[in-house]
């Protein structure tokens, strides 16, 4: 994708905001309760998840490798704000928490194919699970994705988007990126409670999950920087 005012793509796709092109797969969203929303806060009715108004999910002994949800969560309404395209003086397409993103089709860029926004971060978010997981590196900072695929998703290359805590990366306040794996056992067995998102997610889909990070600082930037694209990528700031 490659990147184009504010979204990252693969080779064959191209990621958008709200109808604006955008070279590099997007994500956005803001933090209920954390920050003040703007026009991509959660809608009444969408809690954020892993909160005391969202119901208990049964708790499946998978040993923290797998975190999809059993009956996936499509209780949200996307933003329709999708801010700022330009990048930052790293290059970077600087994003406030709770705005748009999308993926679109590279060989026709009024082809959307992916929707979706980072709708909260978290930081020393607390597991929802029986007894005590606690993070290797100092803190569980939990993000809530809501994506939305379109039908044209079935026509691209790899038919379906997906995400996970390889593709993210945390900087610090002062700038340095965190060396640390975010990626790590205690990160999944935080989030056994079917309160993740699927490795993959097929054409007409509509879910919300977490992805916790396993992290040695409690605030900096979210950056969102897709292996297999080409664009600037994005980042939050938390």
């Amino acid at each position: 994708m490659r990147a184009h005012h504010g979204v990252s793509r693969r080779s064959y796709l191209v990621p958008l905001i709200l109808g604006l092109l955008v070279s590099s797969l997007l994500l956005s969203g803001c933090v209920p309760g954390d920050t003040a929303p703007g026009d991509g806060a959660a809608s009444p009715g969408s809690p954020p998840l892993g909160s005391a108004s969202t119901p208990s999910p049964s708790v499946r002994d998978r040993s923290g490798t797998d975190n999809s949800p059993a009956t996936p969560r499509s209780d949200f309404k996307l933003p329709s704000s999708s801010g700022t395209i330009n990048p930052n003086s790293a290059g970077m397409l600087q994003k406030k928490i709770g705005e748009l993103a999308g993926v679109v089709a590279s060989e026709n860029s009024n082809i959307r194919l992916v929707n979706f926004s980072v709708a909260s971060i978290k930081a020393d978010y607390q597991c929802k699970v029986p007894g005590p997981v606690k993070p290797s590196n100092g803190h569980f900072i939990a993000v809530e994705l809501w994506i939305e695929t379109t039908a044209e998703l079935s026509t691209s290359k790899d038919p379906y988007f997906g995400v996970s805590a390889k593709d993210f990366d945390l900087q610090s306040s002062d700038g340095n990126k965190v060396t640390a794996t975010l990626d790590t056992y205690p990160a999944h067995a935080c989030l056994d409670n079917e309160l993740g998102l699927p490795a993959r997610i097929g054409p007409s889909q509509k879910i919300r999950g977490l992805l916790v990070l396993d992290s040695p600082i409690s605030s900096g930037s979210l950056i969102l920087s897709q292996k297999n694209t080409d664009g600037p990528g994005w980042i939050w700031q938390f």
